[in-house]
């Protein structure tokens, strides 16, 4: 069985500037949190409350997986949209493990195409346990979870794997945060173009460069293709 399919990246063939989406949400109440290097994840976040934006930096003792799994114990069984730029196979065990214990109620997963070719055995993986995956040119990291009580995003600098770098996140009960991040990531699964249609326009070639070397006589200089143009993306087009 193939790892993965052709169509898994074929938006690649195309530029990827898009219009931005926004989401405004007045922050009455805000917490900081700063994990030292010693920090267990439950040491930083004891307990959480609906309604508050808990921003945060760690450095490197546990990862966004490790705090996911600390918010389910809270919430209970929930659904999870997540967006990553990329994947390890720890991650990957865990999220699956938690879909069979059924603590992960869904999965749905946003990845970039880098997963599939540095670590395509994690990929097959968690594509074969996953109800949703879908490839795009995704830099974004972002993890929404939801169930009957609970609207939760995190949406930070980690991604999916151990990094033993400081990283810095917010963890956000604000409901309508929790939506506006499923949302453009159901859109972007369903291949809605939530950010829009992208045009393309060509660009001149650059100029040639200043004489470089003097030839010797008798030995011109070799003959050269012209360069070919590029495409780039101009002004994005399309409502979400």
């Amino acid at each position: 069985m193939a790892l993965f399919h052709s169509h898994d990246v074929a938006d690649y063939a195309q530029p990827q500037h898009q219009k931005a989406s926004v989401c405004s949400v007045a922050e009455s109440d805000a917490h900081t949190l700063l994990a030292r290097t010693s920090d267990a994840v439950a040491e930083v976040f004891p307990s959480i409350h609906p309604g508050i934006s808990y921003h945060y930096a760690s450095a490197g003792l546990w990862s966004v997986h490790d705090l996911l799994f600390h918010l389910l114990r809270t919430t209970g069984p929930a659904d999870l949209w997540i967006a990553t730029w990329s994947m390890a196979e720890e991650s990957v065990r865990m999220l699956v493990q938690g879909m069979e214990s059924g603590l992960i109620r869904s999965l749905q997963l946003l990845i970039d195409a880098r997963v599939i070719r540095r670590n395509a055995s994690a990929y097959a993986f968690v594509k074969a346990h996953a109800d949703i995956v879908r490839v795009t040119p995704c830099h974004a990291k972002v993890t929404v979870l939801q169930n009957e009580a609970w609207h939760i995003a995190i949406n930070g600098s980690p991604n999916y794997t151990n990094n033993p770098r400081i990283e810095s996140g917010v963890v956000t009960t604000v409901a309508a945060v929790a939506d506006f991040h499923r949302d453009w990531i159901t859109a972007e699964m369903r291949k809605l173009k939530p950010f829009g249609e992208t045009l393309k326009q060509t660009i001149p070639p650059p100029p040639a460069p200043p004489p470089g070397r003097l030839i010797r006589e008798g030995h011109p200089p070799p003959s050269l293709p012209p360069p070919r143009p590029r495409s780039v993306p101009d002004l994005p087009l399309g409502n979400w």
